[in-house]
């Protein structure tokens, strides 16, 4: 049921949303992505992220060539404006099928950014 409601509303494109709004609202989802957020405690959930999260975000800085990092901070962490860039212009790359129709890597950006709020986690999955 929840792979047919991806597909449909990937082919149905209910928001009407071209490439560029589509890639603008990924890319927000790195003001709030729930891997860079982390808590001071209990230790058990600190270390938790540390062993799950640490690597997702290595993966992404050394796969783009992004600075991303993590914060304790109800603010998050601070994302460079190149980190934006680099990752609307990997976006950018995609066809409008890419983003939203055809292919596993397209319920991943368009649907898993938005289930797992992580932008982050949905360019790892699209890359396996």
């Amino acid at each position: 049921m929840h792979l047919t409601t991806l597909c449909n509303t990937s082919l149905d494109n209910p928001t009407q949303r071209n490439k560029d709004q589509m890639i603008r609202a990924a890319v927000k989802f790195l003001d709030t992505d729930t891997i860079c957020y982390r808590v001071e405690e209990p230790e058990t959930l600190v270390e938790l992220q540390k062993n799950e999260w640490d690597p997702v975000i290595e993966w992404a800085e050394k796969r783009y060539g992004v600075e991303i990092g993590s914060s304790t901070s109800i603010m998050g962490p601070s994302i460079p404006t190149q980190t934006r860039e680099v990752l609307t212009s990997h976006l950018s790359s995609y066809n409008m099928w890419a983003l939203q129709g055809t292919s596993w890597a397209s319920v991943v950006l368009e649907a898993w950014v938005h289930i797992d709020t992580s932008l982050l986690s949905a360019l790892c999955m699209a890359a396996k």
